[in-house]
């Protein structure tokens, strides 16, 4: 692979540009990229970790592999936004781009679940169109924060249990605006 090669421009994954256009992925993975660095700003993170670039350029296949299977299978041309998310979720989990780069003598508690940290950023985000702090500082949001994140650590984690979360909270919101 050249320097300026990307993974997904590679043989193996020529037929993902063929189905979704390298501009599409390349804007997933610009949109990743954006708030990933975004996040690793506002948590104040910038000296404590670092963002592999080969990981998300994966974590950006996987996702575009199971969504071409998903519409291939299904017969669809087009994915819910819950199911975009769901999958995003859960391959940057299985890759865990995000990587720490301190000593042992700097290393936080904080650090050790800095992936699912910004996964949990990324669901609030599209629940609740918020940023993390947001929701922090919020007594009615910081319980359900809390509760996504332990799950993210803790639980077994599927695209499907994801989506299924996602779609829960959506009839959430609709009963909440109905009242």
């Amino acid at each position: 692979m050249g320097t300026s090669e990307k993974i997904y421009e590679q043989k193996d994954y020529e037929y993902l540009i063929k189905i979704f256009k390298k501009n599409v992925i390349e804007d997933r993975r610009n949109y990743l990229e954006k708030r990933v660095y975004k996040f690793i700003e506002k948590m104040g993170f910038e000296d404590c970790v670092m963002v592999n670039q080969v990981l998300v350029d994966m974590t950006v296949i996987d996702y575009f592999a199971d969504i071409a299977r998903i519409k291939d299978f299904q017969g669809i041309q087009r994915v819910n936004k819950n199911k975009i998310t769901a999958y995003t979720a859960y391959w940057w989990l299985r890759r865990k781009p995000i990587q720490v780069i301190v000593t042992p003598e700097v290393y936080n508690d904080e650090l050790t679940f800095v992936n699912e940290k910004f996964v949990t950023s990324l669901l609030l985000k599209d629940f609740f169109d918020a940023e993390i702090q947001e929701i922090e500082n919020s007594k009615e949001y910081k319980r359900y924060m809390e509760l996504l994140f332990y799950y993210m650590k803790y639980r077994p984690l599927s695209p499907q249990a994801l989506e299924l979360m996602l779609a829960t909270a959506d009839v959430g919101k609709m009963l909440g605006e109905k009242k």
